[in-house]
């Protein structure tokens, strides 16, 4: 949850008040909204997303 928590609030789709008030959907649509549009469903778009979450589980292993 920290993960998508810093993914999201960190590229600023969300402020931090409002992550908590999400459904599971919600946050699975946010992210998918912020899909390149000239690539979506591509291989591209999901390895940027893929590294994108990498890059915020890292920061949060580096945090403890």
């Amino acid at each position: 949850m920290r993960t998508l928590y810093d993914l999201t609030v960190g590229q600023g789709w969300v402020q931090p008040g409002a992550f908590w008030n999400l459904c599971p959907g919600e946050l699975w649509w946010l992210i998918d909204a912020h899909k390149p549009r000239n690539q979506a469903g591509s291989q591209e778009s999901f390895a940027e997303l893929y590294e994108m979450l990498k890059a915020a589980k890292e920061a949060e292993n580096g945090e403890r």
